[in-house]
């Protein structure tokens, strides 16, 4: 394997995973993805997670305060998660995003 094609694998692997998690201040579903997504970075420190809560207003929800399900995962900006998913499901899909457990 040529260097050039190892340093690609290398930076691939120490890449960080954006995951944002859309949450409300009352959702007794938000408590549950948190404890899920705290979990699985856990067991992977590539991934970067921001948790958003729509409801308090702050610079970051503003651009989501018309959101109205919640929770919910958004990964690398692309994949849309639903807060309420397996653990596994949101493993798979971070797999899919790029992250190797």
């Amino acid at each position: 394997m040529s260097s050039l094609v190892k340093e690609d694998l290398k930076k691939e692997r120490n890449t960080k995973i954006d995951v944002k998690l859309f949450v409300t201040n009352l959702c007794p579903q938000c408590v549950i993805a948190i404890d899920r997504i705290d979990r699985i970075v856990e067991d992977n420190n590539h991934i970067d997670v921001e948790i958003i809560n729509v409801a308090n207003g702050g610079i970051n929800a503003q651009q989501y305060e018309k959101l109205t399900d919640t929770p919910y995962f958004l990964i690398q900006g692309k994949y849309v998660v639903p807060g309420t998913s397996s653990e596994s499901y949101i493993r798979n899909v971070l797999i899919t995003a790029g992250v190797t457990f």
